[in-house]
Formats: C-alpha cells, sequence, structure tokens
C-alpha cells in the first residue's frame, strides 16, 4: 500500500481471513485477493466457552482456526490412546515408546500390495483398489504376461489346449471316426446303386456334395487337437465353416427341390380337376 502497488494476490489461510488484515486502511487498493482456507465445521460447545470472562476480553476470535485446532487436538488424543492403549479409567500401553512411533496425521492407511490409491473427494484421503504398492496408475505387464488379482508382479501366461491324450479329446476323435465311417458307408451304397431311382430322389450328385462338405467339417475337428499355431487356426476356422455352409446349403436345394415338385403336382392335379 505504501508502493501503491496494485495485483492480483493468492494469499494463505494465514492471512486471506484476518480481521486485522482486512480492517486495514487502503486494503482495497491493493488489487484482488484470493484467500484459501480449510474446511470448516460446528464446535459443539464452544459457544459457551466463548461466553466465558476469559475470552470476552477478545473479539478476534476466528471459527475457522478454532474448528483446525479442534479436529488436531482430536487427532492427536484419539492417536494417543490407540498407542496407549487406553480405556475409560486406564492406560495399560508402553508410556516410553521410540519416536517413530508419533501419531501421523493422516485419513488413510497405506495401500496394501496388489492395490494403488484412487483419491477421494477429500483432499489427500484415498481409497485402495487393485494393483502395485503406492501406486497412482495400474502398470500394464508386458506382453505375453499378465497379472493376477493381488498379485503385484506380471507372470507369464499358461497355455491350454486339447491333448491327444485327455478323455474329452479322446471322446470327440472317437465321434468324428465314427461319423467318417458312416459317410463312408453311406458313399459305397450310394455309388453302387447310383442309377437306382432311390439315389434320384435322394437328391442325386447333390448327395456327394454334401458328403464331401461333413468331411471336411469332420476334419476341421481333427485341427481343434494339439497345440495350435496361426497357419493351424486359420484352416481349422475355414474348413468348419466352409463344411457347415456348404452342407446347409445343400440341405436348402433339397428342400426347395421338394418344395417345387408337390407346388408342380399341386398345379397339375389343379388343372385336371378344371378340365374334368
Amino acid at each position: 500500500m505504501k508502493t501503491n502497488t496494485s495485483r492480483i494476490w493468492i494469499a494463505s489461510d494465514a492471512w486471506s481471513l484476518a480481521q486485522s488484515l482486512a480492517s486495514m486502511p487502503g486494503i482495497n487498493r491493493v488489487g484482488e485477493i484470493f484467500g484459501f482456507s480449510f474446511i470448516t465445521g460446528q464446535n459443539p460447545g464452544f459457544s459457551e466457552f466463548e461466553c466465558t470472562p476469559e475470552l470476552l476480553q477478545y473479539n478476534d476470535v476466528y471459527l475457522n482456526v478454532t474448528y483446525g485446532e479442534r479436529l488436531a487436538v482430536w487427532a492427536i488424543a484419539h492417536s494417543l490412546r490407540n498407542l496407549l492403549q487406553c480405556n475409560g479409567t486406564h492406560c495399560p500401553g508402553e508410556k516410553n515408546f521410540p519416536s517413530w512411533k508419533v501419531p501421523e496425521s493422516r485419513c488413510s492407511q497405506s495401500c496394501p500390495p496388489g492395490t494403488f490409491k484412487k483419491v477421494s473427494n477429500i483432499s489427500c484421503c484415498y481409497n485402495c483398489t487393485q494393483n502395485q504398492y503406492y501406486m497412482q496408475n495400474c502398470l500394464i505387464c508386458p506382453k505375453d504376461m499378465w497379472s493376477l488379482k493381488g498379485s503385484v508382479q506380471c507372470s507369464l501366461r499358461t497355455e491350454t489346449f486339447f491333448g491327444w491324450n485327455e478323455p474329452y479329446a479322446i471322446v470327440l476323435l472317437t465321434f468324428v471316426g465314427l461319423g467318417l465311417l458312416l459317410l463312408l458307408i453311406v458313399f459305397v451304397v450310394f455309388m453302387a446303386s447310383r442309377h437306382s431311382p432311390v439315389v434320384k430322389v435322394a437328391g442325386g450328385k447333390l448327395c456327394y456334395i454334401m458328403m464331401a462338405a461333413l468331411v471336411v467339417s469332420f476334419g476341421s475337428v481333427v485341427l481343434f487337437m494339439g497345440k495350435p499355431s496361426v497357419h493351424i487356426c486359420r484352416a481349422r476356422q475355414t474348413m468348419y465353416g466352409l463344411g457347415f455352409t456348404l452342407c446347409v446349403s445343400c440341405i436348402l436345394v433339397k428342400a426347395f427341390r421338394t418344395f417345387l415338385a408337390f407346388l408342380f403336382n399341386l398345379y397339375k392335379h389343379s388343372v385336371y380337376l378344371i378340365g374334368y
């Protein structure tokens, strides 16, 4: 104020809320003042204490300061009570404790291994969630590695696949073998009676395409056994997709032929009745 300087001031709680500073002549000419203060709250019983003769001589009692001091006293009192193991009447705990055991002002405990701190809405307080010790964010494991829940380190991923000697694989391959055997029997029967009316009604050459598609589908099942590779994965997906699609397409063609045959017979019967 003596040098007539005007600025934008950022004030801490030490002087931003001081009554003596706010009532100083010419304070409004120094510029804008942004003041910061700690959170305030109710002080139960302080209003009665404020009316005592000892405090009547002071007009400069700052409620926000008293609230912070009350929180500090309560925090130290509860910390000492826990440290000294106090009950309602007695404190049996150790009195001569070392300095590294002096109570800490901490609203949150240290995060255990496998978790990281997630800051809450209250300043300096946080909740612990999964990850490493006292970390702000999760660490990404390298390629081909992962971290189990609650773990503090990355580990190699384990590979699991169908082995040739596993029970499920043996049962599956048994059904595949039975399916291929049935297809072989049907193919021999159809080839031996390929000129018969039964084979022609069943679909003729379309049946051979269906059997070939089923052979491809059964063959793709074999590729699902053992340790896969990029080429095996591509081949088994392509074989199964093409074989299944081709077989279903042939079934639909046969169904459409049957529908047309019945429709044509119905049309001929209707024409015969009209002519009659």
